[in-house]
């Protein structure tokens, strides 16, 4: 009898134990993604909501706890968004009441985004009031949240809405995605519009333009068609605003359809200096990779480069091809620009802390020493004076000898 009760006692102990820990497996998949508190109030509301509303909630719950501290993947998304996107505007603050610890956790913050999101399909206005309170003003996506699903639904509301509650970086916000959707449905009168009815989404019709414009492959026609709309304006300061986002446009693209958008600006007689800026960027940058292309460029009357801009150029050629930079330097009578290369590289390291034991110098007193001694053979005198008035110990540098291979 004895033995029969131990092994009794023992079964349920196991038992126990076994329970124990499923419930404590279960508790830290549910902690996992928070767990809001049972109060009161929150009994009543579940009590009192229809059937479809808590098991929807249950459903909401049972994904959210299985993306735990993670993000939610692709396919959980999804069916999440299967569940809210049946949900009226109690639904979704009823869910939102159920979320703990607002957006401090990747599955919460991401159904947060969903929620607000058709809460304004429905109820832009109190979606966006909601959305700017705590816990949820913190965060810099929910505004977009609210304003995108509005804007679609209601861009003019938007606007009234904007002009007549919202503070200016709502107005922003909203300016933004106004801006977007007018050059989109209507790019030939979008910025006389944005300027007229609401200013703040300017910029965004002058991005979302260009970015037109480069989506069509930068078409001759694209960009005619933007001029066009441009050169209707009468305001030039939104003129230069947009042709100085077109450069950018161009910046990692193709560079010689950049050249192509220079000369078609040339033709539309839009803004003479800033299609003379453009030019030179883009020349700068097709010639990034032949030095001895864009130096000569740069000291033709085209250019316009000043002397400081030619030896800019000239000291980034000679610091990654010295022996074509100098070459090049003799041969065109542009000692003057070794010169003064050589003098910012030695200042520059002066004003950096250079000392004789410098183990980084190497490379420096490599490039520096022959530009110098270039310098030096084609204008001895000079070269002489200026190195008298260096430190003793650079000037050992400068008149110790270099072997074949160019190094110490």
């Amino acid at each position: 009898m004895l033995r029969w009760k131990l092994k009794l006692a023992i079964v349920a102990a196991v038992m126990g134990v076994a329970t124990w820990a499923g419930y404590r497996s279960e508790r830290r998949t549910m902690d996992a993604a928070g767990k809001p508190a049972t109060t009161i109030r929150s009994v009543v509301r579940r009590v009192m909501a229809p059937k479809s509303r808590t098991e929807s909630i249950d459903k909401l719950n049972a994904l959210r706890h299985v993306a735990g501290r993670s993000e939610p993947t692709p396919r959980e998304m999804q069916q999440c968004w299967e569940i809210i996107r049946g949900f009226t505007v109690e639904d979704v603050q009823a869910y939102l009441a159920e979320i703990p610890d607002g957006l401090n956790r990747p599955a919460n913050s991401a159904l947060v985004s969903m929620l607000f999101y058709r809460w304004a399909q429905m109820d832009p206005e109190g979606a966006m009031s909601a959305g700017m309170q705590p816990p949820y003003a913190t965060s810099r996506t929910m505004p977009y949240m609210v304003v995108v699903p509005w804007v679609e639904r209601d861009m003019e509301g938007a606007m009234r809405w904007a002009k007549a509650n919202g503070s200016d970086s709502e107005k922003m916000i909203i300016g933004n995605e106004v801006g977007r959707m007018l050059a989109k449905q209507d790019p030939e009168n979008a910025l006389a519009r944005a300027k007229a009815e609401f200013p703040e989404a300017v910029n965004a019709v002058l991005l979302e333009l260009t970015e037109l414009t480069e989506q069509m492959s930068g078409s001759k026609e694209s960009r005619q068609k933007l001029f066009g709309i441009l050169a209707g304006l009468d305001d030039p300061q939104i003129k230069r605003r947009c042709l100085y986002e077109l450069r950018w446009s161009y910046d990692e693209g193709d560079q010689e359809q950049a050249l192509a958008a220079v000369k078609e600006m040339e033709e539309s007689g839009l803004f003479p200096e800033q299609v003379e800026i453009f030019r030179r960027e883009v020349s700068y940058q097709v010639m990034r990779e032949k030095p001895q292309e864009r130096m000569e460029w740069m000291m033709s009357a085209e250019s316009k480069a000043s002397t400081d801009a030619q030896v800019g150029a000239y000291t980034n050629w000679v610091q990654s091809k010295p022996e074509e930079a100098i070459a090049w330097a003799a041969e065109h009578d542009k000692i003057d620009f070794l010169a003064e290369t050589v003098k910012k590289m030695t200042y520059s390291q002066i004003r950096a802390g250079w000392v004789p034991t410098d183990d980084s110098r190497g490379r420096w007193e490599n490039t520096t020493h022959r530009q110098f001694n270039a310098w030096r053979e084609h204008q001895p005198e000079a070269a002489e004076a200026w190195l008298g008035t260096l430190p003793t110990e650079m000037q050992e540098v400068f008149n110790a000898p270099l072997s074949n291979n160019g190094t110490k």
